[in-house]
């Protein structure tokens, strides 16, 4: 008896049976995708409340702008995601007449071309909340910034002569961040017309120290010690110290 020459399996009437396939599962796969998106938004909030909530509160991290702007982003986005998720599952009611074959497919069609257009907003948002998620934990777990600890303005000064009569005055102060403070010192001559006042510029340190020592001359026993700046506020502070002859500075 001869073989019987083997029947193709996949025929017409495979891809008739997988057609029907396709067409009867074509909602049903759109609200599962939707689904798995809808578990994938609330993973990504527990990583960012988490992530978030260690880097930025309990890291003690001063949030910048740019830094409140991507938090708000990201809680936006995966509600956005949320919600879209569920609107993709909702049904969709469509007109057709049921005597009519021909508006019954067009009605279906629509209602896949709908829920299409539905769970593509839902990935395009999905994308944009996991970007943003990742961008407010790359903020939290990065490095605060060391504050730079705040500064006291400051003045001490003294007057001291020489053996030869000359007497200055020695300068230490610390200010608030400036370009450049001016020191004046007002010599007082214990005979005598007043004593021009001598003021100089001086750049203070990256730290706001400066220190100078300014000549007043001979036979001063008292002077007064000034120092003005611009201040971070816009204004000028100023401090200002009389002193007398402290000691002799022998050579």
């Amino acid at each position: 008896m001869p073989n019987a020459s083997p029947t193709p399996c996949v025929d017409d009437v495979f891809w008739f049976e997988f057609s029907k396939t396709q067409v009867l599962k074509a909602v049903q796969a759109r609200d599962d995708a939707a689904s798995k998106l809808q578990i994938l938004a609330i993973w990504l909030w527990g990583i960012y409340t988490g992530g978030a909530a260690i880097g930025f509160s309990l890291g003690g991290k001063e949030i910048s702008n740019v830094g409140k702007f991507v938090i708000v982003c990201a809680s936006a986005s995966l509600i956005a995601v949320y919600w879209a998720t569920v609107w993709v599952q909702m049904p969709i009611t469509g007109d057709f007449d049921p005597r009519v074959p021909e508006t019954i497919m067009k009605a279906y069609d629509n209602d896949i071309v709908e829920k299409q257009r539905r769970l593509g907003i839902a990935l395009g948002l999905s994308l944009l909340a996991s970007m943003m998620v990742a961008f407010s934990l790359a903020l939290a777990s990065s490095k605060p910034k060391m504050a730079l600890p705040a500064v006291v303005p400051s003045l001490a000064a003294g007057l001291y002569g020489d053996v030869d009569g000359n007497e200055f005055v020695a300068i230490e102060a610390v200010i608030d961040k400036a370009d450049v403070a001016t020191i004046c010192v007002q010599p007082k001559l214990t005979l005598g017309p007043k004593a021009p006042v001598q003021c100089m510029p001086q750049k203070p340190t990256n730290m706001g120290s400066i220190q100078v020592s300014v000549p007043v001359g001979k036979a001063i026993k008292a002077a007064t010690a000034t120092i003005s700046w611009d201040n971070p506020q816009g204004s000028t502070s100023s401090l200002s110290r009389d002193i007398t002859l402290l000691a002799k500075k022998i050579d």
